[in-house]
């Protein structure tokens, strides 16, 4: 990440922005690029990567065409971070024409994004979100948010009272999956992609708990989009198709805005397989 952040601010130095903060606040940062200005101090910094659609911005912000050498240079470090080796870069250059090879290049370094944030919770962590479904929720909200939110704000989302929230965050705390700070919290797991609980014996009762307790929210929540397909497949077929539906279920939080928005929303991406007929 280093590489990205080095090469970003070298550049902005050569375009006359001799500080980050006068680039962001010059840009108008929080607009423009959707970034708060301490994140966007972090990309700099090499603590972070962006998204690749805030390459973009980025590069907007810059006033860099998309083929000035510039552009090029800052690509080729954000890739380089990601681990896509230059000779990768090239073979989808040159396979695909330049929209393909640009969607291409995107999924992989979103891939490769989601397998570096990746984080296996303590057995404890999901022990607690399995009894108490006010912090499985709150645990869920401050996952998906960037910052600090207060325990009333919370408490609104969830349309529960702040004193139930209180005790929630409290559960949270005690296994780190929160800190809570002068009526506020917020998660020390954001940008991480938490993985499921393993199929295994030891895990079945807090697994099914936790479904229990997703499925009635689901139940209760109105979707943003369904999708379904009947077809027949061997079983070889299906165990290749789930590997590719989990990845494309990971693949949400590519396009995630965790910034609080007043247009935003917390989702649930859910996807599950049904055999009908034998």
């Amino acid at each position: 990440m280093r590489h990205f952040g080095e090469t970003l601010s070298r550049i902005r130095r050569q375009r006359g922005f001799p500080s980050a903060r006068s680039f962001y606040k010059g840009r108008d940062g929080r607009r423009t690029l959707g970034l708060s200005y301490p994140n966007y101090l972090n990309l700099e910094r090499g603590k972070s990567l962006p998204q690749i659609s805030r390459v973009e911005r980025i590069l907007s912000a810059l006033g860099l065409e998309e083929h000035a050498a510039e552009a090029r240079e800052l690509v080729r470090a954000y890739f380089d971070d990601l681990g896509v080796s230059p000779k990768l870069l090239q073979l989808a250059g040159a396979a695909a024409p330049p929209e393909e090879a640009k969607a291409s290049l995107a999924e992989e370094a979103a891939g490769l994004a989601i397998q570096r944030r990746r984080y296996q919770l303590a057995m404890g962590c999901w022990q607690v979100l399995a009894r108490d479904s006010t912090a499985h929720a709150l645990f869920r909200v401050l996952l998906a948010t960037d910052g600090w939110l207060s325990v009333e704000h919370l408490a609104r989302m969830t349309k529960l009272p702040a004193s139930v929230a209180e005790r929630a965050l409290a559960a949270l705390e005690s296994v780190d999956l929160a800190e809570v700070s002068q009526g506020r919290a917020r998660s020390p797991h954001v940008g991480r992609v938490i993985e499921s609980l393993p199929n295994i014996p030891a895990t079945a009762a807090v697994k099914a708990a936790l479904r229990r307790d997703l499925d009635k929210r689901v139940a209760e929540s109105a979707p943003a989009g369904i999708y379904d397909n009947s077809l027949r497949l061997t079983k070889p077929a299906l165990g290749r198709y789930l590997r590719q539906l989990e990845q494309a279920v990971a693949l949400a939080s590519f396009y995630e805005e965790p910034e609080p928005k007043p247009e935003s929303a917390v989702f649930l991406v859910h996807a599950r397989v049904h055999k009908l007929f034998e």
